[in-house]
């Protein structure tokens, strides 16, 4: 199933409702939604495509999300990464867009964040992961 809600300028929070859903595609891109990303999203059976772009999401990228193959965040307000170690390979992510964020997290879990095929999140001007990195690089 596919739902697509974007530039509709929604507000509020996601509702946690659609983690019950079977769908394969989610975008609620280009819309004005707030609040944490719900912890389960990313278990919705079936889902291969999460778009959550362009909005006013914050908080932290919930693990759950790894379940998806294209994660599309970028342009939000969200702070932490996953704490923990992140399992490699993360899931059967292709692509992720986390650029635009207001991001920070661990050298490692960045490093393994790096080897994902289709890779945006180190935007200089805007995550905080940029610092992160430069130190993790000149510690090894």
């Amino acid at each position: 199933m596919l739902f697509l809600l974007l530039a509709l300028y929604l507000p509020g929070p996601i509702p946690a409702t659609f983690s019950n859903l079977s769908l394969e595609t989610l975008d609620l891109s280009n819309n004005k939604l707030g609040g944490d990303i719900p912890a389960d999203l990313g278990n919705a059976l079936k889902l291969a495509t999460v778009n959550l772009a362009n909005n006013r999401l914050t908080g932290t990228f919930p693990k759950s999300l790894w379940n998806a193959r294209t994660i599309l965040l970028s342009n939000n307000l969200l702070t932490t990464l996953p704490s923990g170690h992140l399992p490699e390979p993360i899931g059967s992510v292709q692509e992720l867009n986390i650029a635009s964020n207001q991001l920070s997290g661990n050298g490692k879990n960045i490093v393994t964040l790096s080897r994902i095929q289709s890779f945006v999140g180190f935007v200089h001007r805007v995550n905080v992961m940029a610092s992160f990195v430069l130190k993790f690089i000149q510690e090894l």
